[in-house]
């Protein structure tokens, strides 16, 4: 798991990006804004991920159960993995697709994920 000084050095070197200093105005920015460009195929996925994150921010109102927050964790690493898995795939590079932990098969979420 990345520390929290890791994410937030990532946070800023992305809103520090050429493209995002020059269409994001530092208002937006300072809000918590991003800038993300997102390709006709990956639609689907983005509302995906929109969806969780403000389910997420929904959830920092309350105290979050900590099956909650043991699964957002375990998905986070997943993310990473299964993105890696994509990138090597994209440079046609072996790679073996990331099993989905216990806690999001528990969640019924390898269903979504199988299609």
């Amino acid at each position: 798991m990345a520390s929290s000084l890791e994410m937030t050095i990532r946070w800023q070197r992305w809103q520090q990006s050429r493209v995002s200093r020059r269409l994001l105005t530092p208002q937006a920015a300072v809000q918590g804004y991003t800038l993300l460009q997102v390709p006709a195929g990956g639609v689907e996925a983005f509302f995906a991920l929109v969806d969780l994150l403000q389910a997420r921010r929904h959830l920092e109102a309350l105290p979050s159960p900590v099956d909650v927050e043991e699964a957002w964790q375990v998905w986070q690493t997943w993310t990473r993995r299964f993105a890696a898995y994509l990138d090597r795939c994209s440079q046609a590079t072996p790679a073996t697709l990331p099993l989905v932990p216990s806690p999001l098969i528990a969640l019924g979420l390898e269903d979504i994920i199988d299609g």
